[in-house]
Parts: C-alpha cells; sequence; structure tokens
C-alpha cells in the first residue's frame, strides 16, 4: 500500500476558501431568487465549489498515485459540471424558460455513461506521475478516452457563450447589463481553467494547472458585484449577505495561516 501524506499548503487554503465562497453564492443566489433561470444559475457556482474543493484536496496530499489518480478523474468530471451547468442557463435567461427536455436528458445520460468509464476504466488520466516532490500540481496525459473530456468541455462551454452572447444583441436596458455581466462572467470563469488545465496539459505542461482553480475568485467577485449593482435575478439583501459570507471566509483562512 503507497503511504499516504496529508499536509494543507496555502494553495490548499485558498482553494478551499474558493469553494467556500462558491457554494455561499450558490444558496444565496437560490433562496433570494424565484424564477427560473436563477435556480439553474445557482448550480454554476456549487459545481465550482465541489471542483475547487476537490482541488483542495489534491494539491493537500502527498504521494498516493492511485488516490491522485482518483482525484484527477474527479477533477475532470466536476469540470464538465462546471461548464454543463452554464450550457443549461444559456437557455432559461431571459425568457424563463426551462432548457428543451432533449438538451436535459442528454447531459443526464452523458454523465451517467461516462461515471463508470471515468472512475473504472482507467484510460482517461494516464501517466500520473509527481515531477517536483511538494509542488502544487502532478503530471499526467490524457489517454485515449481523454477526446471524451476535451471535446464535451469545449463544446459546451463555448455554446454557452455563443448563446448569451446572441441574446445580448437582441436586448436593450437592465436585460442587456445582466447578459454582458453573465457573459463576461461566464468567459473569465472558463478562459484560465481552459488554458491551463485542458490545452496546456494536451502539450505536456502541467506546471500550470494550479491556477485554474484559484482563478474561482474571479467567478466570485465578477457576479458578485454585478448582482450588487444591478440586482441580478431577483436577488434581494445580497449586499450583507456577501459581505458577512467573506468575513467568514477570511476568518476561516485565517485559522490555517
Amino acid at each position: 500500500m503507497p503511504e499516504l501524506e496529508y499536509g494543507l499548503s496555502l494553495y490548499s487554503k485558498l482553494a478551499f476558501v474558493m469553494a467556500f465562497m462558491n457554494f455561499g453564492l450558490a444558496i444565496v443566489i437560490y433562496l433570494g431568487g424565484k424564477s427560473i433561470s436563477s435556480r439553474y444559475f445557482a448550480l454554476l457556482p456549487l459545481t465550482y465549489a465541489l471542483w475547487t474543493a476537490n482541488h483542495g484536496i489534491m494539491h493537500g496530499i502527498g504521494k498516493s498515485y492511485e488516490l491522485q489518480h482518483f482525484l484527477l478523474n474527479n477533477s475532470n468530471y466536476f469540470g464538465i459540471m462546471v461548464v454543463a451547468t452554464p450550457f443549461l442557463f444559456s437557455f432559461t435567461f431571459p425568457e424563463e424558460k426551462r432548457p428543451h427536455r432533449a438538451i436535459t436528458w442528454s447531459l443526464i445520460a452523458y454523465f451517467a455513461i461516462m461515471f463508470p468509464l471515468y472512475y473504472f476504466a482507467g484510460n482517461f488520466m494516464v501517466n500520473v506521475t509527481d515531477p517536483l516532490p511538494y509542488e502544487p500540481y502532478w503530471a499526467w496525459e490524457y489517454g485515449k478516452g481523454g477526446i471524451l473530456f476535451v471535446v464535451p468541455f469545449f463544446l459546451l462551454w463555448i455554446t454557452s457563450l455563443v448563446n448569451i452572447f446572441s441574446k445580448i444583441k437582441h436586448h436593450s436596458g437592465k436585460i442587456r447589463r445582466n447578459l454582458q455581466y453573465i457573459f463576461w462572467s461566464f468567459f473569465a470563469g472558463g478562459i484560465v481553467p481552459s488554458i491551463v488545465s485542458v490545452i496546456l496539459p494536451l502539450m505536456g505542461i502541467h506546471n500550470m494547472s494550479w491556477l485554474s482553480s484559484t482563478c474561482a475568485a474571479l467567478w466570485v467577485f465578477i457576479l458578485g458585484y454585478s448582482i450588487i449593482k444591478h440586482d441580478q435575478m431577483d436577488v434581494k439583501a445580497v449586499t450583507t449577505e456577501l459581505l458577512v459570507l467573506s468575513a467568514i471566509a477570511i476568518l476561516f483562512l485565517s485559522l490555517f495561516i
């Protein structure tokens, strides 16, 4: 049995704080908004929280190949969820209509089929190694099954951006401003992870992958600002709640530094 080494680095602590803030934002949006779009929108920070928490665990554990392999697969599985949720939301706002059933069930079928493939097939993430001891990243290569992650990732993310951008051109006033902030939050939340966690690893470069979950902060700040400024999706009293969440997050971080 490989020996496990546990220890929370500063990176892991920051990842947990970002996960906490995204989870809090999901609760605020879900409870504060009554519309269909706000309920779908709340899924995005929730999936971001799961993804960043997984990164925190992954970089807080020492040399265990089996566990790191599992967590890397986990990161990819949650990574698809992160782009699937804005994809679904892009069909709901501002029309307040649920996505077509064919779209929803196609995604459900994808995740159901991919679950055993991700965790038991063993050909998605291969050659997992720790290139430098105690560095906040592990090296890997995409196996033959990697295309089933890479293609859906970019297809879902780009489609959500295209859908929102096309709606910006057909609306004005408050709705247009909301759509613009949503577009840039989707873009900022996905551009860095897509480069450092997908494109660069395909080229054999892994030492930048730790930036992906760190950039979740961009998502929190852009959405927090846009919700406060424009009262997006009927979320009420969000200013106080976000300030409280931020204060708790800072306190949580101070306990470990």
